[in-house]
């Protein structure tokens, strides 16, 4: 998918910007505003490039001291659509990819812990809990997708991979606040099904004919549930380099994070110190993989594609 560009430059580096961003073959259009930027002071040059050629201008820009007070300054924006008789061919295949600081926006977009999104992680503990409860897991999976659990683990290896620490340090406070958010909404939640009469860790009925239990499920690691969460990360991972965020609750539903943390909750209140440690075991390997995986697979794409560093 195509990209607009629009550029805030200081008028002495303008032509010679010009200049270097019409050597990039993936260029489609420029045009050029003299003096209309007013914080930043300057001139805008607005391009439109192919995907392909995205980070090829990132590193130009990156020569132009992208970020840097004394500067350029960027915002990027997709086309809904773009008609070009020279490159149509170019555009009708072009790919979608995302630059490390696009990937930081959709991070922030759906992970930043602030008051109303922790509404969001508290619903989705009591969710969590009521459904294993009940071993309904359709309930679970409601808990599961409306969670912003994913977004700040991969804030995380991001940081690390473009070696920014303000980057990973934001996405570990945020991991941090939102599962601790999370397991004490699913405590207070077991604590009120007590107070109704109902076990919250019941472990026995099956519900849909399931061969055992949810609560069993997501407080043992196997081989099948390692290669799973594997397969999520991997996925989650690729979802954010490709500007495809919006899938990534299908990567929750495919990981054990949201009932994992619910049962670690739940299980305190019970007193029920032996599924406590096997939920927190089952937490932390698909904590484990989505770092790992997710950090590779973002260091391979920085070695062949982006070749830079965050511009923040």
């Amino acid at each position: 998918m195509a990209r607009n560009i629009d550029i805030t430059v200081s008028p002495e580096k303008t032509d010679r910007l010009l200049a270097d961003l019409q050597e990039i073959d993936g260029l489609v259009s420029m045009r050029l505003q003299k003096g209309v930027s007013i914080s930043p002071p300057g001139d805008v040059v607005s391009a439109t490039v192919t995907s392909r050629s995205l980070q090829e201008v990132m590193r130009l820009l990156d020569r132009y001291e992208l970020g840097k007070p004394a500067g350029v300054s960027t915002m990027s924006s997709e086309p809904d659509s773009l008609v070009d008789a020279k490159k149509s061919k170019e555009l009708d295949r072009d790919w979608v990819e995302a630059s490390w600081e696009e990937m930081e926006t959709i991070i922030s977009k759906d992970s930043n812990a602030n008051t109303i999104l922790l509404f969001l992680v508290c619903a989705s503990g009591i969710l969590a809990a009521v459904g294993i409860a009940t071993n309904a897991i359709h309930v679970v999976i409601g808990g599961m997708l409306v969670a912003p659990g994913f977004m700040p683990l991969m804030r995380m290896t991001l940081g690390w991979t473009c070696q920014c620490q303000m980057v990973w340090k934001k996405g570990l406070w945020d991991f941090l606040l939102i599962y601790l958010i999370l397991i004490v909404s699913a405590a207070l939640t077991s604590l009120l099904l007590q107070a109704l009469g109902s076990d919250p860790l019941p472990g026995k009925a099956d519900y849909y004919q399931l061969s055992q239990p949810l609560l069993k499920y997501w407080t043992t690691v196997t081989p099948s549930s390692v290669i799973a969460s594997a397969a999520a990360s991997l996925a989650g991972a690729v979802l954010i380099a490709t500007k495809r965020s919006v899938f990534t609750s299908g990567v929750m539903i495919g990981l054990a994070l949201v009932p994992s943390a619910s049962i670690i909750g739940m299980a305190l209140v019970e007193g029920d110190v032996e599924t406590m440690g096997a939920a927190t075991k089952r937490w932390l390997v698909d904590i484990a993989l989505i770092l790992g995986i997710s950090y590779l697979f973002f260091a391979a794409i920085k070695a062949l594609r982006h070749k830079r560093r965050i511009a923040i």
